[in-house]
């Protein structure tokens, strides 16, 4: 007997997204409004980065991390320069203009920027994935890739004369 109770889920609400923006202690519900305000408050445009980098889905991944990671710590992104708190290392980044100044990919393109800095962080999650992003996996549509029928005319003459086959026929005499 099947308990069709558990398969009720109509009463089931997600949890709102409260994505928290790079630069400071904003937080947003929907990824468009931390996006517009990261853009109109900060001048950060990551959407722009993307397109003008053509970053891959896990390179945004690493483009955030790494941003959140060297602001937690108190450092320029842009120049690494260090600084006693937050707040004076954001003014550094506002002030010289280092906000869409980001060092050579190979700083932040790095597998240590897999992991969050923040546990549960919902800017993350919220990151477009776009159909370029074929990075170790399958092409997503069928019809980018032809598919041929394999050749099956001289399978009877290479079943006998392949290498397999002679070494189990040498190895039949031998017994």
């Amino acid at each position: 007997m099947v308990d069709d109770e558990d398969d009720d889920w109509s009463d089931w609400q997600a949890h709102p997204v409260c994505a928290v923006c790079l630069f400071c202690e904003q937080q947003s519900e929907t990824m468009d409004k931390i996006y517009t305000h990261m853009q109109n408050v900060h001048g950060f445009d990551l959407h722009g980065l993307r397109t003008e980098l053509n970053l891959k889905f896990y390179q945004q991944v690493k483009l955030v991390n790494y941003i959140r990671r060297e602001i937690h710590q108190c450092r320029c992104y842009g120049c690494q320069e260090r600084f006693v708190s937050k707040a004076e290392a954001l003014r550094h980044i506002m002030d010289s203009g280092h906000v869409m100044k980001l060092p050579q990919i190979s700083t932040w393109d790095q597998p240590q920027y897999f992991f969050p800095t923040y546990e549960n962080d919902a800017l993350l999650c919220g990151l477009p994935d776009s159909d370029s992003d074929s990075e170790g996996t399958a092409p997503r549509s069928g019809g980018d890739v032809p598919v041929f029928a394999e050749d099956m005319t001289n399978l009877r003459v290479l079943k006998q004369t392949s290498v397999l086959n002679q070494l189990l026929k040498n190895r039949g005499s031998y017994n």
